[in-house]
């Protein structure tokens, strides 16, 4: 009779211990089951996602090289267009140094002759207006060529 016993309480040991195992597979095999078809379905939008950022960095990329050739085509055109414009000026510039000096040249010529004249004439130093005047007027014309 004890042993008896102890084979029914062996196999009802046995009995609770598979029916405890099988829940918890079965509880654990659907855990898996749910967790791979969530998986599985985010993958599939990621990859949508990936695709359509790929497509969209694609375009953004020939955008971009159209842009940096429109920008270096411009970029040129008023380069050039600004220098020919500084090249101008700088040949202005040289025009103007050589008339000053050339008028530097003539005003003290005419100071000298004058200022001698006077001096031989009246005995005393006077001073001159033509030479100011001169120069006015030259400068005039200077900052005339100048704007112009």
């Amino acid at each position: 009779m004890r042993l008896t016993l102890s084979l029914m309480a062996a196999l009802s040991a046995v009995a609770m211990g598979d029916n405890i195992f099988q829940s918890l597979f079965s509880v654990a095999t659907s855990d898996v089951a749910s967790v791979y078809g969530e998986i599985t379905s985010r993958i599939d939008h990621t990859r949508d996602a990936l695709e359509s950022m790929s497509t969209e960095l694609s375009s953004l990329g020939s955008q971009y090289s159209s842009l940096t050739s429109v920008s270096a085509t411009a970029t040129g055109g008023s380069l050039s267009s600004l220098s020919s414009k500084i090249s101008s000026v700088e040949v202005r510039a040289s025009s103007i140094q050589a008339s000053v000096a050339s008028l530097e040249s003539v005003v003290a010529t005419r100071t000298s002759v004058t200022n001698t004249a006077q001096s031989t004439a009246t005995g005393a130093a006077t001073h001159d207006k033509a030479p100011g005047t001169m120069i006015g007027l030259v400068g005039g014309i200077l900052v005339f060529a100048a704007v112009v």
